[in-house]
């Protein structure tokens, strides 16, 4: 059996399921997606994120990086980090990076318009909409997949892409706590002809046990994001989440606070998180993306890593005459890379919610070793993926 004649059920259209469809259709293998929702337009209201090097590496190998960048800002080509007051912490050149490293410049761009680029991209039938999944069951000849309503779809393999509240990694795993990482997130897409929607800049400013960023997402607009500390499950009182971010980030240097005035809707999420497992999955199963590595935002890591993990399975799978081989070959490439990301990005969570006096003496330290910070992170996202 060649990668060509296995029939693969990906369970979930988000970004990392149909980053897979694509992959996997474009590699000659018959791969179905299929999503519990009626609608193929993403439900991130709000939701913004960068798509840095190695995220624009993926969607160059999937063939829709032209499409990206027409939807999206222009080349981001500064990234900083400040205090509120806007001392500079650490800074770099992401054009430099770019350029020496020979990728498609990075983006900020709405998460709507990154899941349409890539709806549109799935061949015709491939995107099974209306589909809840319940569970599966696997025997030595394949997998089969439960849906609500009856339905049922057998395959070679099943893959996981659900999201970090995946049934199916319970099935696996067995039902565990999410992880409350003691912060909450509030968010938005706001109209903005501010420099850094020009000039292409990602600003972090940062005070005790708050942050701020801000980065430009098309021509016209930019998002912004705000974490402080909060009890899980807190939510603002109608029409006083505007009180409360400016409260939190009082002293703050401009456009932030321009840019929470100009916000229309404010959105808000504690953020969440798992512990790491090395169980990916067993027999003709696995899983992808946040149902298995859920990252926080503080890297801008999570779709990146949930499409890497969408090249990776399909190369594995197209070495392999042996799928279930395959997948093991598939998390074992992964695993430590994402991990890495995803115990990374949340330690410096933790890290980032220092109150004073820790949070000075962080300050200090960042500035002290702002090159080593910088090589970390670049080598983070010069990462290639498509290199199998």
């Amino acid at each position: 059996m060649t990668a060509q004649g296995i029939k693969v059920l990906i369970i979930g259209g988000g970004i990392g399921g149909l980053a897979a469809g694509i992959a996997m259709r474009r590699a000659g293998i018959d791969a179905t997606v299929f999503e519990r929702s009626t609608s193929a337009q993403s439900a991130g209201a709000g939701t913004a994120f960068v798509l840095w090097n190695n995220g624009m590496r993926v969607l160059q190998y999937l063939g829709v990086v032209d499409e990206i960048h027409a939807r999206a800002s222009r080349p981001l080509s500064w990234f900083e980090t400040r205090t509120a007051n806007g001392d500079m912490v650490w800074s770099w050149c992401v054009s430099d990076l770019t350029r020496k490293i020979g990728s498609p410049y990075p983006v900020g761009i709405k998460r709507a318009e990154l899941h349409q680029v890539l709806v549109d991209a799935m061949p015709e039938g491939v995107l099974q909409l209306g589909c809840d999944c319940t569970g599966f069951e696997q025997d030595d000849t394949g997998v089969t997949a439960f849906f609500k309503g009856g339905r049922q779809e057998r395959g070679d393999i099943l893959i996981a892409a659900q999201g970090i509240r995946s049934g199916i990694r319970d099935q696996i795993l067995g039902p565990s706590e999410l992880r409350y990482s003691g912060f909450t997130l509030w968010h938005t897409i706001v109209d903005s002809d501010h420099p850094i929607v020009w000039d292409g800049i990602f600003r972090e400013l940062g005070a005790p046990a708050v942050r701020f960023k801000m980065f430009p997402v098309n021509d016209t607009q930019a998002y912004w994001s705000c974490i402080a500390k909060a009890p899980q499950g807190a939510q603002d009182p109608d029409g006083r989440a505007k009180e409360e971010l400016l409260r939190l980030t009082a002293g703050f240097m401009p456009p932030t606070h321009d840019l929470i005035n100009a916000s229309d809707s404010i959105h808000r999420q504690d953020v969440l998180g798992r512990k790491a497992t090395k169980v990916w999955g067993n027999g003709r199963v696995t899983m992808m993306g946040d149902a298995v590595h859920p990252t926080t935002p503080m890297l801008g890591q999570g779709a990146s890593q949930a499409m890497e993990d969408a090249v990776a399975v399909t190369q594995s799978l197209g070495r392999n005459a042996n799928p279930v081989m395959a997948l093991r070959e598939y998390e074992m490439r992964r695993m430590k890379r994402a991990i890495g990301v995803m115990t990374t990005s949340w330690r410096i969570g933790q890290m980032s919610m220092l109150e004073n006096p820790m949070y000075t003496l962080s300050i200090r330290a960042q500035k002290r070793l702002g090159p080593l910070i910088v090589k970390g992170y670049q080598r983070t996202i010069s990462h290639d993926a498509t290199v199998a």
